[in-house]
């Protein structure tokens, strides 16, 4: 039931800016509360994961960069990827 008033939600044209709206009243109120040696101390953590011998940031940069180039060049209408 929570599931689809999110859904429906997300559906209207100021959904994004709603939530990015609330975000950075979320992060303003936590830089000004007592909370916030917590909250900034959270930026400065260093977590990395790798898969081989690249970060696991590079291997989703590079996915996404495919979606994207697939997602291009199926609009035009590329016989390469008329298959898909």
């Amino acid at each position: 039931m929570a599931l689809s008033a999110i859904r429906e939600f997300l559906r209207h044209e100021a959904a994004g800016g709603i939530v990015l709206l609330a975000a950075a009243a979320l992060a303003f109120i936590l830089t000004n509360s007592p909370l916030a040696d917590h909250y900034l101390q959270f930026f400065e953590l260093h977590l990395s994961l790798k898969l081989g011998d690249l970060l696991a940031v590079v291997w989703f940069l590079f996915a996404a960069i495919g979606i994207v180039f697939l997602g291009i060049f199926d609009q035009k209408g590329c016989a390469f990827f008329a298959p898909f």
